[in-house]
């Protein structure tokens, strides 16, 4: 599954790869399934099964080793990039929480949001992740709705947390060997269109060397250099222009940080 902690870990950085390889479990006993970001009722003890979770696994100080990540989108894009986690509606590792937040499209489940804010006060979410799948293309009209998903969970939560997209690439063939790998670039506050193609561009010398180390070892491993070839061939200045609804005034209450790309889990 994938590495999100060391997604949390490179975030800062303006771009970075990583390789996945963690595996991420639900708290024990709870059914798969199960609300876990439910109301909190008095004298229970199992008033929030993700903060028990992470108070038996990491002591009192659990609000300061871990971060908590909202994964939103389609269900079928998040299944592919994180299988189980609809199923089990959060799953937990190496300090790192992911929490299935369904699609953007849907009314946001006030009760589930308060509960969120309350989990931990004044900073209840480390980033949210849009997941994109393969065949969306991103126009103006879709980037709105996105917005306005993000603003009402905004509200809810009392907290504009960084946002980043995550486009899932496809292959014509299995690359189920290859070292599991997500790349991708990081945007500065109140990102501009130029910031954007910048960022986008130091990503190639990158994409380029590794993916002719990739290629050499296994000639179907490809995802690289085929990515770094698309953001060449026009991949860049379509993105550049795709993303100008996420900029501007709409930075102050949805701060885009950043764009991953990968593979589906495999």
């Amino acid at each position: 599954m994938l590495l999100f902690s060391a997604f949390l870990i490179l975030m800062n950085f303006g771009v970075w790869s990583y390789q996945r390889g963690l595996r991420f479990q639900s708290s024990r006993g709870d059914k798969p399934g199960e609300p876990v970001l439910r109301k909190a009722q008095k004298n229970s003890t199992a008033k929030c099964p993700i903060k028990n979770h992470l108070k038996a696994r990491y002591n009192l100080f659990w609000r300061r080793k871990t971060r908590l990540l909202l994964i939103t989108g389609d269900e079928a894009a998040i299944e592919q990039l994180i299988p189980g986690l609809q199923e089990s509606q959060w799953l937990e590792g190496n300090r790192t929480v992911l929490i299935y937040g369904g699609s953007l499209a849907a009314e946001p489940d006030r009760e589930k949001y308060t509960a969120l804010r309350k989990l931990r006060r004044g900073r209840p979410l480390d980033g949210i992740v849009r997941v994109l799948p393969e065949s969306l293309n991103l126009t103006p009209q879709i980037s709105d709705n996105d917005l306005r998903g993000l603003e009402k969970i905004s509200e809810l939560l009392r907290y504009s947390a960084p946002v980043w997209l995550w486009q899932l690439c496809g292959s014509a063939w299995s690359q189920a060997t290859r070292p599991e790998q997500a790349v991708g670039a990081g945007f500065p506050l109140r990102a501009t269109a130029g910031d954007i193609t910048r960022q986008l561009e130091l990503m190639l010398p990158t994409l380029r060397t590794q993916g002719v180390s990739q290629v050499a070892e296994n000639n179907s491993h490809d995802f690289l250099l085929r990515l770094g070839q698309h953001l060449k061939d026009g991949g860049i200045a379509r993105w550049t222009q795709q993303l100008v609804p996420w900029l501007s005034v709409s930075q102050q209450r949805v701060p885009l940080r950043g764009l991953m790309f990968s593979l589906p889990e495999n």
